[in-house]
């Protein structure tokens, strides 16, 4: 299980999610904001227990009608929208539906791709207890989480609707969530070095000649 896990992100670092770059064509910047709205619709994400604690199942169907109940702790890695990463993670998940559902929630961040300050919109790590949603701040949202008793770890899948409009509206290079890639604006430091020297202030030029 791990050595597939290793193997997936791997390939995910190679060809996942792009936040970098602020000298690239608009054409470019452009592709790579469409590939990260397209990768922010998906969750996917294996868990590997730690003393054996991982079990249940839980299944969300938008914030208010969910079912289940998840103990897990240990190490999660894979895929939450753009982001690609490894947390430790200690959580407890209990639903009924149109009852009541929460999340208590504890994670550290071990490893991310792009960096935690590009993943732009989205809450990726988790800490606190939640009511109604997991914390992802996503209630138009569909998942499913299995862990396998009692040491086999398990995976999570969802899809995030709610997404679906920033996507679309990206086709036409619109940013209703305000997380694309933005060609970085010059400082006033490095507008002042870069400005051009006028030409009567120039030894030897014409205009100070006369």
């Amino acid at each position: 299980m791990k050595r597939i896990v290793i193997i997936g992100l791997l390939v995910l670092s190679v060809c996942g999610p792009v936040a970098e770059c602020n000298a690239m064509s608009p054409v470019t910047r452009y592709l790579k904001n469409r590939w990260n709205d397209f990768l922010d619709l998906f969750i996917v994400e294996v868990g590997m227990p730690q003393r054996h604690l991982a079990w249940g199942a839980h299944l969300r169907l938008t914030d208010m009608l969910q079912v289940g109940q998840i103990h897990f702790q240990g190490v999660k890695a894979g895929l939450d929208g753009r982001a690609l990463i490894v947390v430790n993670e200690e959580k407890d998940q209990r639903s009924i539906p149109l009852y009541e559902s929460y999340t208590e929630i504890d994670q550290t961040l071990r490893w991310s791709r792009p960096d935690q300050t590009q993943w732009l919109g989205r809450p990726i790590i988790r800490n606190g207890r939640y009511e109604w949603n997991d914390g992802r701040d996503m209630p138009w949202s569909v998942g499913l989480e299995i862990m396998f008793p009692p040491c086999f770890g398990g995976l999570e899948l969802g899809l995030a609707f709610c997404q679906l409009g920033d996507f679309a509206f990206g086709l036409l290079n619109l940013d209703p969530w305000n997380d694309d890639i933005k060609p970085m604006q010059p400082t006033p430091e490095e507008l002042i070095l870069t400005a051009p020297v006028p030409q009567a202030t120039v030894p030897g030029s014409r205009s100070s000649l006369e």
